[in-house]
């Protein structure tokens, strides 16, 4: 098991951060074979835990800088286990837009001798909450990694609300990720970051991973357009194009 612990401090608002951290652990009681799952949560006294299944294996971040860029072959059963378990956490209003390849596992999936792509509940919100926590400039109750903006949507880190639509420019920055072990968008520094991104178009993936058919590779490119409107309306249309 693993235990996630969010202590009160001074100087901080105590109640919004205990609610969104009990919304959170509410949100994610869902049965996936792909989100880990959450065994208990609770609070006592001046603390609030979440306990989860513990998960041995590689993440995400470490096999593709072992292996590097996924053939398709390997992708696209990964991409669709993602699919599925962002379409599940959507019908309860929950949003991937936290995850990253340091927070997601590949490990063996014995029983059907493939791989699971398995999705730490630490990169799973409430679209509200999430666009709180960017405005207090906390992440889990800790300052915000620049290594997670690289997977937020432009509107998000530029204080607009969020829906199912941001949710498919971090699925599909983590796709892009996966089929070139590159990311789409990158700067120096935050501003450079959100500017690259407001741009919209990154290089195409096919240039760094020649197996990635056409269809998926424009799915790609179209979840991570700088505007909402520009993108897929939901995860299934998202899923549609990428996986056909």
């Amino acid at each position: 098991m693993a235990i996630r612990l969010l202590r009160r401090t001074a100087g901080r608002n105590w109640d919004a951060i205990r609610a969104r951290f009990l919304r959170e652990a509410q949100t994610l009681q869902v049965a996936h074979p792909s989100i880990i799952q959450v065994r208990d949560y609770g609070e006592e006294g001046d603390l609030v835990y979440l306990v989860t299944d513990f998960i041995e294996g590689d993440s995400l971040r470490q096999v593709l800088k072992t292996d590097g860029p996924m053939p398709w072959t390997r992708l696209r059963p990964l991409l669709a286990q993602l699919a599925e378990a962002a379409r599940m956490l959507h019908r309860k209003g929950g949003l991937l837009c936290g995850v990253s390849p340091d927070i997601m596992r590949v490990v063996p999936d014995v029983e059907e001798g493939d791989e699971l792509l398995m999705i730490s509940t630490a990169g799973i919100w409430q679209a509200s909450d999430l666009l709180a926590t960017l405005g207090d400039e906390t992440l889990r109750g800790s300052a915000l990694a620049d290594a997670e903006v690289h997977y937020i949507a432009p509107e998000l880190l530029t204080g607009q609300n969020a829906d199912v639509r941001s949710d498919v420019f971090t699925m599909g920055v983590v796709a892009y990720e996966m089929a070139t072990a590159a990311l789409p968008y990158d700067g120096p520094s935050m501003p450079a970051l959100l500017g690259a991104m407001l741009k919209g178009r990154p290089r195409d993936p096919r240039e760094l991973q020649p197996t990635l058919p056409q269809g998926p590779a424009e799915a790609i490119l179209k979840a991570l357009s700088a505007s909402p409107d520009d993108r897929y309306v939901s995860g299934k249309d998202f899923a549609s194009a990428l996986l056909g």
